[in-house]
């Protein structure tokens, strides 16, 4: 997930709109409105490119830019994120002939200083599914 801009903006314009005494009471911003007050280009060029330059496999950005999607080797994010990758499987996978899906995840990892400012968070790196 990417840093968005004007955070304190959006949240302003938020308690306007909700706020019953304001004059901007009810008047709510479309998604492109947001889209286009939270965008941060620069860092969306920033990590794609840094992305790219790891042979990364870029599979989808949303509409802003504010989530990437891509694909690499496990060898590929461990360099770059400087972690290691564990295989986990469901406790009911030992317990039943049910056929569940593991899932590869870190401990912990740490973001490249050049990226450092444009990313907010790295998902499904750490969390283990519900």
């Amino acid at each position: 997930a990417i840093k968005q801009n004007n955070l304190d903006e959006i949240e302003k314009l938020l308690y306007d709109v909700s706020t019953p005494s304001s004059l901007s009471y009810g008047q709510h911003l479309s998604f492109d409105e947001v889209g286009r007050i939270v965008t941060n280009r620069q860092a969306t060029t920033g990590v794609l490119n840094w992305l790219k330059s790891h042979s990364v496999d870029i599979k989808a950005q949303s509409y802003y830019g504010e989530y990437i999607t891509a694909r690499a080797s496990v060898l590929v994010w461990e360099k770059i994120f400087d972690t290691t990758f564990h295989e986990y499987h469901p406790v009911e996978q030992f317990n039943t002939h049910k056929a569940h899906r593991s899932v590869v995840r870190a401990l912990s990892y740490s973001l490249p200083e050049e990226v450092n400012p444009f990313i907010h968070t790295v998902l499904k790196l750490i969390n283990l599914p519900p």
